[in-house]
């Protein structure tokens, strides 16, 4: 017995074949096509067989009777492919090529009109889905947790260039009589919209200003 016979037969006859098909494609003469072309015509025939028949376990011999068998049909000594093809296959599909043909244009035909049915079919039932509501109360609420992470993840990103711009705008208005707490309030109203953190602040901040600070009692001395 060959050693690796059946991981010889299976790279030969495919890794080989496909690089000097590849070389055959970019030359101009046509001999070359022919070779491949029948070559891999024969080659699927032998895969059709060993899928159907299972020589392969048949005879323990096998995977070397096949890689010899491979090895002839590639040889341009021998051109065993094209031989084969000449003497075997050619005659068989010439003699039944009409009925062939006919067959396959029936099977294209009957695929085509299956498809279309089962895809109207797949199509009504994906619209009742749709249209129940709990369906469209998961699509609207999955949305809606997206584009809320989405706007968190911005917002969080932002956090500093925000806090500048209240800084800022602190800053700028600490002439003015308004204090530095109502201005921070006033900034954060704006973005409190779009940040949680943001709008507990603002509460915060409403509950220090509205609150009057109450002024130290003086303490009366005694005569």
């Amino acid at each position: 017995m060959i050693p690796f016979s059946n991981t010889l037969s299976h790279a030969i006859g495919f890794l080989f074949p496909a690089y000097a098909s590849y070389k055959a494609l970019k030359t101009e003469h046509k001999h070359d096509d022919k070779q491949w072309l029948t070559y891999w015509t024969i080659y699927a025939m032998l895969r059709i067989i060993e899928l159907i028949l299972y020589p392969q376990y048949w005879s323990a011999y096998y995977y070397d009777l096949r890689l010899l068998f491979v090895i002839w049909l590639q040889m341009r000594k021998f051109r065993g492919a094209e031989w084969l093809f000449d003497s075997t296959v050619r005659p068989f599909f010439d003699k039944y090529e009409d009925k062939i043909d006919e067959n396959l244009d029936h099977i294209k035909a009957n695929a085509v009109t299956v498809i279309r049915e089962k895809a109207s079919v797949v199509g009504s039932h994906a619209y009742k889905i749709w249209q129940r509501e709990d369906v469209q109360r998961t699509v609207r609420n999955s949305l809606n947790q997206l584009m809320a992470s989405r706007v968190t993840e911005v917002m969080k990103d932002n956090v500093v260039v925000e806090e500048e711009t209240v800084s800022a705008i602190v800053e700028e208005n600490s002439t003015h009589d308004e204090s530095d707490v109502t201005i921070r309030r006033r900034v954060r109203q704006l973005r409190g919209a779009f940040e949680p953190e943001a709008q507990a602040a603002v509460k915060q901040d409403k509950k220090k200003v509205s609150t009057p600070q109450k002024e130290p009692k003086e303490v009366k001395k005694d005569k």
